[in-house]
Parts: structure tokens; sequence; C-alpha cells
């Protein structure tokens, strides 16, 4: 703009047009052959690259199926439109059956289990038959086996005075002889190595009995118990499983 045009504001400033046309005027005038060459210039369409306007467009496509803004009932019913996104639903509904399928089967895991017992109670528990027997006759006991070896012996022939009671005299007397099984072979041996000892301690038991006691089935039982359990007392080297009477004199 030109100092007349500043200093008279009557006169009327040019557009925009009008100094195109005069630059053009201008380039055409002082340098045709640039004017020329511009005219010329063209723009390849082919080497133009799309890809982010197609990105664009797939962005806007995906936001009108979801939108961050969407409130949580049109989600579900975007969800739910089978007739509209019927491929995204069936990846929906997919992927929450597999997440449930997922959660079933680590919660139902060997590893949640509880650690085994150290102690076998019952062979059920292994999936092996159990079998119901009747223990009175279809038992055979461990030491009643005729295969296994008898630790046995029968220690010294002992006379013991009994109290009296109402069907014996004054001064009634036992002679009797017993026959010792024990558990092991280191049993007998302390037995016999030590057989007086326990000949006395056997007479102080039986001594404690009275005639009429020891007459009945019932007292001898109870005298050998008594006997068994003196003995036990006093091994050092196993148990004594029982005593047996090889011979049982009363005297009235």
């Amino acid at each position: 703009m030109s100092d007349e045009t500043k200093n008279n504001p009557e006169i009327e400033a040019p557009s925009e047009d009008d100094v195109l046309k005069n630059i053009d005027a201008f380039l055409a005038e002082e340098d045709p052959d640039f004017v020329k060459s511009m005219s010329e210039l063209k723009i390849d369409n082919s080497a133009v690259n799309l890809s982010v306007l197609d990105s664009a467009l797939e962005m806007e496509e995906a936001s009108n199926f979801v939108h961050p803004s969407t409130s949580f009932a049109e989600r579900l019913t975007q969800v739910l439109d089978f007739r509209n996104n019927f491929s995204l639903v069936i990846k929906f509904w997919m992927s929450v059956g597999i997440v449930i399928a997922a959660v079933y089967f680590t919660a139902k895991g060997p590893f949640w289990d509880n650690p085994a017992s150290l102690f076998l109670t019952s062979f059920a528990e292994w999936g092996a038959p159990v079998q119901d027997y009747n223990p009175s006759d279809e038992v055979q006991f461990f030491f009643d086996n005729p295969r296994l070896s008898k630790n046995l012996l029968e220690l010294k022939k002992m006379v013991v005075n009994l109290k009296p009671s109402s069907g014996s005299s004054a001064n009634p007397m036992l002679a009797f002889e017993v026959r010792v099984e024990g558990l092991s072979k280191e049993v007998m041996v302390e037995l016999k190595d030590r057989e007086s000892e326990f000949v006395d301690r056997i007479l102080r038991v039986t001594e404690d009995f009275s005639y009429d006691e020891v007459s009945e089935a019932s007292g001898k039982q109870k005298l050998g118990e008594k006997i068994v359990d003196v003995m036990n007392a006093n091994l050092t080297k196993g148990q004594v499983r029982k005593v047996m009477f090889s011979s049982f004199f009363l005297k009235n």
C-alpha cells in the first residue's frame, strides 16, 4: 500500500484478487519462463499416502460401536445387538465363556486340594477293593499260626500254700508247673538266666489266692494273668505273651 493511500482514507485499498492479478501480470512480464514451468507442474495422485486417512476412518467406525463416553446401558445394548454387530457380539460372548471355563477349572484343579495325610486309614482312599470278614472265624492270629516257631520255656515245679477258704482245710496247698511263651528268643534267654527270681515272684503272687478261687476255671485264668503281669513288669529284653499250666494239683 502506497503512502498516498495511508494518508488519504478516501482512496479505496485494492482487493486481494486485484493484488494476485497484478502479481501474475508482473511475473508474466518479468519472467515468462518461470510462469511456464509452474503451469507444467503436476502432482502424481498414486504417490499420495492414504494410510493415515484409512486409519482415521477405522477409528471412526470403531467409535461408532462403543464410544468411551457411552453409558453402561448403551454398551450393554450394543453387546446384545446381534442384528447390527453380529461378529463383535459373538467374539464378546466367546471371550466371556473362555474366562468362565478358565475360572472353573482353576478352582477345581488338583493344586487346590488339601495335602494328603501321612497315614493311611482306609484302603478305600486308594480305590483298593474292600472286603468284609468275620474276625471270629475267618482270621488266623499271628502267634497261633502253626508255621510260626514258638518260644517256649517250662519252669521248674512249684509248691505253695494257699489261703484257707470254706471248701478247704486249714492248710491247703498247690503244686503246679507253668510253660511260658515269649515274643522273642531274647526273652527266653533272660527267663532261663533269672529263673529262680521269676519262680519266687510267681510263688508270691500265687499265695495271695484262696483254695476256692484256684479250684474254679475263672480263678486259674486270673492266676495266669497275674503271673504274666508280674513277669512282664520285671523283664528287660522283651515280653511274655502267655503262660500255660502244664500240671496243676490242689491239696485240700
